[in-house]
């Protein structure tokens, strides 16, 4: 049974629940609210769709992992937030990109989201008010690499996530090191 907290995690809550036992892609907007007791207009009120459902438990998951973090944070930091979100959960989250699909499922805005971080960080870091052309074309280029690597990975294998973060901080490409990784003493 779900514990009542605010309506918007328990819908969050209900689903999470119902995806222990079930691919997301057959779970429906009313098995979600009736597992929780709620109608399903007020599931609406809350999120768009399941996908945005997904998304803003993913969000609010990754958002508590990153305020552990110390700041100033880079790269390695970010990607090693991602990974403790995914290995938390990580049954549902395998659960979520096998039967996950679309423009706005998770593998995609994810990879928006971690875009949008890598690009503020650099932005915040260096006192930019915009980025290059080019120096955004390297982040989304990255971090589309990663992000469909990641994906594979999780989907084959699963446990194997915790060796990921080397590997991916060594194909960094080397124009982007400067921006996304801590700064190095060349004495």
């Amino acid at each position: 049974m779900l514990k009542r907290t605010n309506t918007k995690d328990l819908i969050s809550d209900s689903f999470f629940e119902l995806a222990k036992t079930k691919p997301v892609n057959k779970i429906s907007v009313r098995e979600i609210t009736e597992n929780c007791q709620i109608t399903t207009p007020m599931f609406y009120y809350y999120y768009k769709d399941k996908d945005d459902l997904i998304f803003q438990r993913f969000s609010a998951e990754l958002q508590e992992a990153m305020d552990k973090i110390k700041k100033p944070y880079y790269l390695d930091d970010i990607l090693e937030g991602y990974r403790k979100v995914l290995k938390n959960n990580l049954d549902y989250y395998t659960n979520v990109l096998r039967h996950s699909r679309g423009a706005n499922s998770l593998i995609y805005t994810a990879r928006a989201s971690a875009i949008r971080q890598c690009e503020k960080l650099i932005m915040e870091r260096f006192n930019m008010d915009s980025l290059s052309d080019e120096l955004k074309f390297m982040i989304d280029f990255y971090i589309t690499g990663v992000s469909a690597k990641a994906h594979d990975l999780i989907i084959v294998d699963p446990k194997n996530i915790r060796n990921l973060i080397p590997y991916l901080v060594k194909c960094l490409p080397e124009p982007l090191a400067p921006y996304l990784m801590p700064p190095t003493d060349n004495k």
